[in-house]
């Protein structure tokens, strides 16, 4: 980290650099491309089924950390959006695969 003479701090240093460019490498790139080469190998529902999932992950690994307490808003909002996202995705599905009568 780099402290100027106002009391700023900046991430953004000469020592930091690549350091900010390894985890963006890490963190950001990899997780994206290993994410696009599952979509290929699967199909659209599951994977849009997954990333429906995803903040019901995030609330379960908050509580794991002591800093954040639980809340019943905050449950009640991401079941709400999961089962909403999850109420989309099977009848898009659902919708998808009905013949078209003419």
């Amino acid at each position: 980290m780099f402290i100027d003479s106002d009391k700023n701090v900046s991430l953004l240093s000469e020592n930091n650099l690549f350091y900010l460019i390894l985890a963006t490498v890490i963190l950001l790139i990899i997780p994206i491309y290993v994410f696009q080469k599952g979509v290929q190998m699967t199909s659209v529902m599951t994977a849009e089924t997954i990333v429906a999932l995803g903040p019901g992950f995030i609330f379960l690994l908050q509580l794991t950390d002591s800093r954040i307490d639980f809340s019943i808003y905050s449950l009640i909002g991401v079941g709400f959006y999961t089962l909403c996202a999850i109420g989309a995705v099977v009848t898009r599905g659902l919708t998808k695969e009905l013949p078209i009568s003419n």
